[in-house]
């Protein structure tokens, strides 16, 4: 039940999705209903140049979608008045039934004083990242998931996030 203020860009993303979604829809319901009594197999339509369908990678995969369960896990000591945690973002395979495909932790501790600008606050924190790790990769999945891998995870130290915690965000 945390307030955090990246929530608004992945509403807003979100937000964005399903607006992308509501606009492809109709528009694919007007591209795909033409006429075509083709029923031979055959692929026919002459402007469509790329059929191969073939993996061409140098993996032993089938070129299926992946499908997994990315969020966040965490913990934290507060007092009101000083704030120290970590969290792990974490992507795991097969529908999250499979194994660790990306597992990043970070260190947060608060700076300064409590902030004072979440009325509706319990507490509310700036905080620093301290330390930075990628804990598990495979396939260069943090990479691909997102987008740090070894060579720039220890930018996120130094980073700041502001935090506050209500016990009524949900209703």
């Amino acid at each position: 039940m945390f307030l955090i203020t990246s929530d608004v860009e992945t509403m807003y993303i979100g937000s964005m999705e399903r607006l992308m979604v509501k606009l492809l829809i109709p528009l694919l319901l007007v591209m795909g209903c033409k006429n075509n009594d083709d029923d031979s197999g055959v692929d026919t339509d002459v402007d469509d140049t790329d059929t191969d369908d073939t993996d061409t990678d140098d993996t032993d995969d089938t070129d299926t979608v992946a499908q997994g369960m990315s969020g966040i896990d965490g913990g934290a000591d507060c007092d009101g008045l000083t704030y120290d945690g970590w969290e792990e973002l974490f992507l795991i395979g097969d529908e999250g039934k499979g194994d660790d495909i990306c597992r990043l932790q970070v260190e947060l501790d608060s700076v300064g004083v409590p902030r004072a600008d979440c009325d509706i606050c319990t507490w509310a924190f700036d905080l620093e990242v301290t330390a930075a790790s990628i804990v598990v990769e495979s396939e260069s999945g943090c990479a691909a998931y997102l987008g740090i891998d070894s060579s720039n995870v220890g930018n996120l130290v130094g980073t700041t996030r502001a935090y506050g915690y209500t016990p009524n965000y949900f209703g």
